[in-house]
């Protein structure tokens, strides 16, 4: 339940705002490291920052971007519970790597806080 609660939150926010990372190639862009982040605070007051999916784009062609319909990773608090935690913010950044130079890191698109169930523990 709580899976489909998070999906169709994150869904329903992306839905109208494509990434569109076609801008961030040029000449010197190998790829592109993309991944959904959730940040939040626990019960105990420790912020987390748990990376939901990720992607690596090679093409210009493929960089824009759609969400994910299900996570490629599980999303489980330590503390075994959801509960008092704080509503999580979700995030879709992008790590660009060039054949020479530095890796430039950015955010493409965020969401207002989601209020967590605390009824389970993780979401797969």
């Amino acid at each position: 339940m709580l899976h489909s609660i998070l999906n169709y939150h994150i869904r329903s926010h992306f839905r109208h705002r494509n990434a569109d990372l076609r801008p961030l190639f040029n000449w010197n862009t190998k790829q592109l490291f993309v991944y959904l982040e959730a940040e939040y605070t626990n019960g105990q007051g420790v912020n987390n920052s748990v990376v939901l999916w990720d992607r690596i784009v090679r093409r210009k062609e493929d960089a824009n971007i759609m969400q994910s319909s299900r996570n490629k990773y599980k999303f489980r608090e330590l503390s075994q519970s959801f509960k008092n935690v704080s509503p999580a913010e979700f995030s879709l950044k992008y790590n660009v790597m060039p054949y020479v130079g530095l890796l430039t890191y950015g955010e493409a698109a965020r969401t207002t806080g989601f209020e967590m169930p605390g009824a389970l523990d993780a979401v797969s």
